[in-house]
């Protein structure tokens, strides 16, 4: 995969304003990381986590990737369960199974001390 700059036009009204942008965001490589691991190699996702943030010398905080590892965990755990209630799904199991192991994964969100948030 490769990921490359170039400009973008944004457009808020009459004006249109062009800057250079990542093609591959935060939420996407964490949402990539995830899926690796759901599939047994979690390696392959901090892999890439690294990489990106190598070549864009751009660095998430921890938080950030956290907090979209959650909600992607949970919200692909919401769709493997709306599985289960339909009919014309031919194995609910291998989807209830999908469920368990996203909701496995969600871990809870760390405390950040008071004292350490500006």
């Amino acid at each position: 995969m490769t990921i490359e700059r170039r400009p973008v036009s944004r457009g808020h009204g009459s004006t249109v304003r062009r800057r250079p942008v990542v093609i591959a965001n935060e939420r996407r490589c964490e949402l990539l990381a995830l899926e690796c691991e759901r599939l047994g190699d979690a390696r392959v996702g901090q892999w890439f986590l690294e990489a990106y943030s190598h070549v864009t010398g751009d660095e998430p905080p921890p938080l950030l990737l956290h907090f979209y590892r959650v909600y992607r965990a949970l919200r692909r755990a919401r769709i493997a369960v709306a599985h289960l209630d339909d009919p014309s799904v031919p194995n609910p199991e291998t989807f209830a199974a999908r469920a368990r192991r996203y909701l496995q994964m969600v871990e809870p969100v760390p405390v950040v001390p008071a004292a350490a948030i500006p």
